[in-house]
């Protein structure tokens, strides 16, 4: 006889129609719901989407000719303060997050990162409590809980300064393909909503053992991952 057994990790999703399960609850593993979303912290009601906005194409954070004046009214000087940002929604689609108080940059077309995410749309239509719910530009500090959730990070909040930090990036990329999704790719960048001294924005460059946590000027190209809040 042959046997062969499937391994499946035990991440908790986001469904289409805003319910929350394991990969049993979902059509990849004997259920019936569609996710559209890797559950990053429970307590927050936080999802990372499970493919990249526009697929592999790069996006610049914004691309006006002024892209090195301030365009985050919160701006920040420091990785510590940079990592205790988690307004990325509030950063992609309200206006007094701006500097004039008039640009949505979900919805601009002079923020191309924040565009990518604002349109972005899963495989699959939702019902329910998704309904009306807004992907967004993950900001910094956001994605502290898919490096410690799905990688099993260690506590990079404690840490003084930007840097790259041990984790476990093969695990965390299964957190996506087990489900039919897009892993987080290795040495690709990708933006956060996050502005910082030097007119520079944050940004994440996953590798196999460790997640770099940087910042580079905002005329640069990068991937978008979003992120969206669920009931």
């Amino acid at each position: 006889y042959v046997l062969n057994v499937n391994l499946a990790y035990s991440f908790l999703y986001l469904m289409s129609d805003g319910d929350t399960g394991f990969i049993n609850k979902t059509i990849y593993g004997g259920g019936t719901k569609t996710p559209i979303g890797v559950v990053v912290s429970q307590s927050r009601h936080l999802a990372i989407a499970l493919r990249n906005a526009g697929g592999n194409t790069t996006y610049k954070w914004c691309s006006l000719p002024d892209w090195n004046l301030q365009k985050n009214k919160n701006m920040k000087s420091n990785y510590q303060q940079l990592i205790a940002l988690e307004n990325g929604e509030y950063e992609t689609w309200d206006a007094t997050a701006s500097m004039d108080n008039v640009t949505v940059k979900g919805s601009s077309p002079n923020y191309p990162a924040f565009k990518a995410a604002g349109d972005y749309s899963p495989s699959v239509s939702v019902s329910g409590g998704m309904i009306g719910r807004r992907w967004y530009l993950p900001a910094y500090g956001e994605w502290k809980y898919v490096f410690s959730a799905l990688g099993f990070g260690e506590n990079i909040a404690s840490k003084t300064t930007w840097g790259a930090y041990n984790w476990y990036g093969i695990l965390a990329q299964l957190a996506f393909t087990q489900v039919g999704g897009e892993a987080i790719q290795f040495q690709k960048y990708y933006w956060t909503a996050s502005e910082c001294i030097g007119f520079h924005a944050g940004y994440i460059y996953p590798y196999k053992d460790k997640m770099h946590f940087g910042n580079t000027s905002k005329d640069f190209s990068a991937n978008v991952r979003p992120f969206i809040k669920f009931p």
